[in-house]
């Protein structure tokens, strides 16, 4: 089928893992703001799963309602306060 010679699979090899994985990380769609507790920004992200809005360490999927260029910054922060709470 496909054949890698040594130099071509060292080379690959070399390359740090992130460039390796490029396409598994997840691409931001836009910015919404910032949340006004804490001043850390909300990013809406396309993800494997769907689209979702990223706060620090705590991501929330968008409900399949919700269309990911309609989401407002209100929206955004009452999904991740929600998620939030769930975690506690």
């Amino acid at each position: 089928m496909l054949t890698v010679g040594l130099d071509r699979a060292l080379e690959l090899l070399s390359q740090p893992k992130s460039a390796r994985n490029a396409r598994a990380v997840a691409q931001p769609l836009r910015e919404l703001g910032v949340h006004p507790a804490d001043g850390k920004p909300l990013v809406l992200m396309s993800g494997r799963y769907g689209p979702y809005v990223k706060h620090g360490e705590t991501n929330a999927t968008l409900p399949r309602n919700v269309k990911p260029e309609a989401v407002t910054l209100a929206q955004a922060i009452a999904l991740v306060d929600e998620e939030s709470r769930q975690r506690s």
